[in-house]
C-alpha cells in the first residue's frame, strides 16, 4: 500500500481502491487487469498508470482520482516496467525496451511530448542483460536525481542523463537476487531498498520459501543498514510522505 495525505491505494487487488483515511469511504478505480498502478501524482489528484487499455493499446495513462477520467500521456515499447513522476508533475520518467530484451531509462515531457533515452544498457553484453538492465526507478525530491536497481547493483545518475554510478553491488559469487522497490527518504540524503533472500534466479514474491530485507544506504556512500527483519513475500513497499513510516 502506498499512502500520500488523506487518502491510500491499495494493492491487493488488479484493480486499485482510494481510500479516505478520515471518513472510510472508498472509490473503486473501473480499470482492467492489464493496467498497472505506479504512482499518485505531484499534486495528490491523479494516479500514473502503465499497461494496456480495453482495446489492448499499450500506454502510460493518468487517471483522475475524482472523475476516474483515464488520459493517455505516451505509448512506450512495452506495457510492464516501472515509471515514476518528477517532483514538478511536468517529467515521467521510465524504463522501457529498446531492442530485443535490452532496456534503457527515458524521460518524456508533458509540455513537448518530447521522449528522450537517457540511459541504456544495449551496448554491455547482450547475455547478461537481464542482470545488468534496470527493474525499478525513483526520482529524488529535488528532481535532479534518478536511483534505479538492477538484479546486482543499486545505481544513481542524474535526470539530465549523465553516467551512472554503482552505489551499491551484490558481492560474488551469490546467487542474482531480486531488488523489491526502491524508495527515497524525504530529505533526499538516502535510499531504501529491498533485496530479495533465498531467492534463486526466476523466483518471484509469491515464493513461500522467499524472504526480502530492506535496506538503507547514504547516497554519498557508506555502508547500508538493515531495516527490521526479513518480510516474507514482499511485492512492493512505498514510504509515508513524512518519511517515518
Amino acid at each position: 500500500q502506498s499512502i500520500r495525505g488523506p487518502l491510500i491505494h491499495v494493492y491487493s487487488s488488479p484493480v486499485p481502491i482510494v481510500r479516505d483515511i478520515q471518513t472510510g469511504h472508498e472509490l473503486v478505480m473501473p480499470l482492467n487487469e492489464r493496467l498497472r498502478l505506479h504512482d499518485w501524482s505531484p499534486d495528490d489528484n491523479a494516479f500514473l498508470l502503465r499497461g494496456q487499455d480495453a482495446k489492448g493499446q499499450r500506454g502510460v495513462y493518468r487517471l483522475d482520482v475524482e472523475s476516474d477520467h483515464l488520459s493517455l500521456l505516451f505509448r512506450p515499447n512495452f506495457r510492464r516496467q516501472d515509471a515514476a513522476w518528477s517532483p514538478d508533475g511536468n517529467s515521467v520518467f521510465y524504463i522501457d525496451g529498446i531492442r530485443n530484451s535490452a532496456f534503457g531509462i527515458f524521460s518524456w515531457t508533458k509540455a513537448t511530448g518530447e521522449k528522450r533515452l537517457l540511459c541504456n544498457f544495449w551496448k554491455e553484453d547482450e547475455a547478461d542483460i537481464k542482470s545488468k538492465g534496470p527493474q525499478s526507478l525513483a526520482v529524488s525530491p529535488d528532481g535532479k536525481q534518478i536511483a534505479f536497481s538492477t538484479q546486482k547493483e543499486l545505481r544513481l545518475m542524474a535526470t539530465s542523463g549523465d553516467e551512472s554510478r554503482v552505489l551499491f553491488r551484490v558481492a560474488e559469487p551469490l546467487e542474482i537476487p531480486s531488488m523489491v522497490g526502491i524508495a527515497w527518504t524525504a530529505d533526499g540524503q538516502s535510499l531504501i531498498y529491498g533485496e530479495g533472500e533465498n531467492a534463486s534466479e526466476g523466483a518471484d514474491a509469491s515464493d513461500p520459501h522467499r524472504s526480502t530485507q530492506l535496506w538503507i544506504i547514504d547516497v554519498d556512500g557508506g555502508q547500508r543498514r538493515p531495516l527490521g527483519p526479513p518480510i516474507s513475500r514482499l511485492s512492493n513497499f512505498s514510504l509515508h510522505p513524512v518519511g517515518n513510516k
